[in-house]
C-alpha cells in the first residue's frame, strides 16, 4: 500500500512538473504576443493622433474658405448695386436721347417748313405773264437744282444725325453736338434767305492753251467787259493759266506783253498747286515770283489743293516752304488764296485745321476756300465747315463739280448750277470767289 502511494505521489510528482513547464512555456508564449499587440496598439495609437491633426488642419482650411465665401458674398452684394446704379444711368441717358431726338425732329420740321415757305415765295414772285413763260421753260432746270439742293440740304442733315447718334456714348458730346447743330441751322437759315453778304471779290480764270489763242486775245477787252457786266460792284481779278502752268516762261511772257504791267490788270498768279492723282505738282520759287512781281500787277498769291495733293499722294507736306511764302506776302504786300477739296475727318484726316494752325500770324493775308470739285462734301456743307474757322472766307465754283458728283462732261453743268453754288458762297459769308 505504501508503495502504491508512493509511486502514485511520484507519478503526481512529474505530471505536476510537466504541467508546470507546459505553462511557464505559454505564459511566455503569451507574454510575446502581448508585447507585440501592446506595440500595434502603440503604432494604432500614434496614427489616430496623427489623424487628429490631419482634422484639425482640414477643420481650418475650411474655416478659410467659408471666410473667403462670406467675402465673395460681399463682393456680389456690392456687383449688384452697381449694376442697379448703372441701370439706373442707362435709363437717364436714353431719357435725354430721347428729348435730344425730339428736339431734333422739331428743328429738321422747322427747317423743312422753311423751306416750304420760300418755295412758295418762289412761287408768287412772278409779276407778268411775260415773265411767268419764260420761267417756265426753265421750270425743269429750276426742278433739278431744287433737287441738287435737296440732297444738300439732306447732307446736312445727315451730318447732324450722325451727330445725334453720338450721343449712345457720352452725354457731354451729346450737349455740345446740341450746340453745334443750333449754330448751323441758324447759319443754315441765313445761307437760304441769302440776307448777308461779305463779297468783295471775283477771280475770274482765263486758260491759255495754245499760242494762237494768246496772240490773238485782247485780254485788257475781257477784263473792261467783267467790269463792266460787274458795274463796278466787285474787284476783278484775272487768275491766268498756261498749260496747267508747266511752261513758266511761256507764262510769264504772256503776263509781260498782254497783261499792262504794274499799274495793269490785277492778277492772281499761281505759287503752289496739286492737280490729279500722281501728276506733277506746280511749286514755284521765290525768285520766280519776284521776277513775275517786278513787271505785273500781282494782288494774290495762289495756293490750291496742295494739302488734298500731299495726303491723297502720301508725302510729307512742305511747311517751311509755306511758311517762306507767307513771310514773303507779308514782306511784299501780298495776300494768298488757300483753296482745298478735301475736308476734315479727325483724328486721323486734318486739311483745314491742319491750314488754321500753320497760318497762325499770318490770318490777315489769307484767304482760306473749299473747292466745290469736292466729292467729299456738297458745296453748302463745305462752306459751313469753314464758317468762324478763318479770318478771310472764299469760295472756288468749278464745273468738275459735274464730273466728281455725277459723272457728267463738266463742260454741260449747267450755268444756273454755277451760280447757285456761287449765291450760297456768298450769303456763308465768301469775300472772294
Amino acid at each position: 500500500m505504501k508503495k502504491s502511494s508512493r509511486i502514485i505521489t511520484a507519478t503526481l510528482g512529474i505530471i505536476c512538473i510537466i504541467l508546470t513547464a507546459t505553462l511557464t512555456g505559454t505564459i511566455i508564449q503569451y507574454n510575446s504576443i502581448i508585447q507585440d499587440k501592446e506595440l500595434t496598439i502603440d503604432n494604432r495609437t500614434e496614427t489616430i493622433v496623427q489623424y487628429n491633426s490631419t482634422i484639425q488642419d482640414k477643420k481650418q482650411t475650411i474655416d478659410d474658405l467659408n471666410q473667403q465665401i462670406e467675402e465673395k458674398n460681399d463682393e456680389i452684394s456690392y456687383l449688384d448695386l452697381t449694376i442697379i446704379d448703372r441701370n439706373s444711368q442707362i435709363e437717364n441717358i436714353t431719357n435725354q436721347k430721347d428729348q435730344i431726338q425730339e428736339w431734333f425732329n422739331n428743328n429738321v420740321t422747322y427747317f423743312n417748313n422753311k423751306i416750304d415757305v420760300l418755295q412758295i415765295q418762289n412761287s408768287t414772285n412772278q409779276r407778268t405773264i411775260e415773265e411767268f413763260e419764260i420761267q417756265n421753260s426753265t421750270n425743269q432746270e429750276t426742278i433739278e437744282e431744287l433737287q441738287i439742293q435737296n440732297s444738300t440740304n439732306q447732307e446736312i442733315i445727315n451730318i447732324m444725325q450722325n451727330r445725334l447718334n453720338t450721343s449712345d456714348q457720352q452725354i457731354d458730346s451729346l450737349i455740345v453736338d446740341k450746340t453745334e447743330l443750333e449754330n448751323r441751322i441758324d447759319k443754315l437759315e441765313s445761307v437760304l434767305t441769302f440776307n448777308t453778304s461779305d463779297l468783295q471779290t471775283f477771280v475770274f480764270h482765263v486758260v491759255g492753251e495754245k499760242e494762237e489763242w494768246i496772240n490773238n486775245t485782247d485780254i485788257n477787252s475781257i477784263y473792261n467787259e467783267l467790269l463792266a457786266i460787274s458795274n463796278n460792284t466787285y474787284e476783278i481779278i484775272i487768275f491766268p493759266e498756261v498749260r496747267e502752268h508747266q511752261n513758266i516762261t511761256a507764262e510769264l511772257e504772256w503776263l509781260n506783253n498782254d497783261f499792262m504791267g504794274k499799274q495793269g490788270i490785277p492778277i492772281m498768279y499761281e505759287a503752289f498747286s496739286g492737280s490729279e492723282e500722281n501728276l506733277s505738282i506746280t511749286k514755284r520759287s521765290l525768285e520766280n515770283i519776284t521776277t513775275a512781281l517786278t513787271t505785273n500787277n500781282i494782288k494774290y498769291l495762289r495756293v490750291a489743293e496742295v494739302r488734298s495733293w500731299y495726303m491723297e499722294n502720301n508725302v510729307t507736306f512742305p511747311e517751311e516752304y509755306v511758311i517762306e511764302l507767307l513771310e514773303f506776302c507779308r514782306t511784299n504786300n501780298l495776300k494768298i488764296f488757300w483753296t482745298e477739296w478735301k475736308i476734315d475727318y479727325p483724328p486721323e484726316v486734318k486739311v483745314f485745321t491742319y491750314i488754321e494752325k500753320l497760318i497762325e500770324g499770318y490770318e490777315d493775308i489769307v484767304t482760306v476756300s473749299f473747292s466745290t470739285n469736292s466729292g467729299e462734301a456738297q458745296p453748302a456743307v463745305g462752306f459751313l465747315n469753314l464758317d468762324e474757322m478763318f479770318q478771310h472766307l472764299g469760295a472756288l465754283i468749278q464745273a468738275w463739280y459735274w464730273d466728281t458728283r455725277y459723272d457728267e462732261d463738266l463742260q454741260n453743268m449747267p450755268e444756273s448750277l454755277l451760280a447757285l453754288h456761287a449765291s450760297v458762297a456768298k450769303s456763308a459769308g465768301a469775300e472772294i470767289i
